[in-house]
């Protein structure tokens, strides 16, 4: 009987159900709302939205918002403005950790990046692309990315899809055409290939390997694809400073050396000296 690291090495990729319990979900949506709120506060204040939408539930408030406002969010990502110890609750939890384990073996490290991604209607798109695509000198490792949704995700508001077996595939050269923001590779490589566009729910993830190739799509309906993506790597894999996230990679979890795993104020103190800190919104 095949088990769930059968199938990612089949696939590239994994769907895991009703793995993260509901309050480390809301825990962190709180932090969310927060934000929008501040934001929205702002735009009011700055007389770029006549109304800061207060009685809209999560899911559509930063759509109308922008609905009313017009034109995109620059950048279209959020990252220094979530950081805080709801987000590393669930950055961390055992329900990832026992998958990302699966695939990287029992000695974890955090690769130390993170982006929360608030996704429009239509904006906000990727292309196919292979994530050491877009990481230069990764390629050589185990790197999985982990994808949490906070609203049901569909075709109708912007899911992600993937090509299941692409991960075989060496890394692709990436460039970008002309006007376009992201870089893809020339030939397209869901060519006669089977595409999957898995449905997710809160509570659910996706982990999926550096080598697989995936993107997201456009959605049509009045509400926000509310994700955020963490990656991992074996301990000890090098982060190097062409990376924007160096200087935060940290063991998460170690069969070996539990001690060496850091505590929330050690890792903030990481982050108090990470450059994404400074560089990022």
């Amino acid at each position: 009987m095949s088990g769930p690291i059968d199938s990612f090495n089949r696939d590239g990729f994994l769907i895991v159900r009703g793995a993260i319990p509901r309050p480390v979900l809301d825990a962190f949506v709180g932090v969310l709302e927060a934000e929008v709120e501040r934001r929205a506060a702002a735009m009011f204040e700055r007389g770029e939205i006549s109304d800061p939408c207060a009685g809209e539930p999560f899911s559509t408030r930063w759509y109308r918002i922008w609905d009313e406002r017009g034109g995109e969010p620059k950048p279209p990502t959020w990252h220094a403005c979530v950081f805080g110890p709801e987000l590393y609750a669930l950055w961390t939890h055992a329900a990832i950790l026992d998958v990302v384990e699966l695939v990287v073996g029992p000695e974890v490290q955090a690769s130390g990046d993170y982006i929360l991604r608030p996704k429009l209607p239509s904006l906000n798109l990727l292309p196919w692309h292979q994530d050491s695509g877009y990481m230069p000198a990764t390629e050589q490792y185990p790197w999985p990315t982990v994808w949490v949704p906070f609203v049901p995700v569909h075709a109708g508001n912007g899911a992600m899809q993937f090509i299941p077996g692409s991960h075989r595939q060496p890394i692709q050269q990436h460039r970008k055409g002309g006007g376009e923001a992201y870089a893809t590779p020339e030939r397209d490589p869901a060519a006669g290939r089977e595409v999957v566009t898995p449905e997710l729910n809160p509570g659910d993830f996706v982990i999926f390997s550096n080598y697989v190739f995936h993107r997201s799509t456009a959605g049509r309906d009045p509400l926000v694809r509310w994700s955020i993506d963490f990656r991992f790597s074996p301990a000890g894999t090098p982060v190097g400073d062409h990376l924007w996230f160096h200087g935060m990679r940290h063991v998460v979890r170690s069969a070996r050396d539990p001690g060496q795993i850091p505590g929330w104020e050690d890792v903030s103190a990481l982050w108090e000296r990470s450059p994404q800190r400074v560089r990022s919104p």
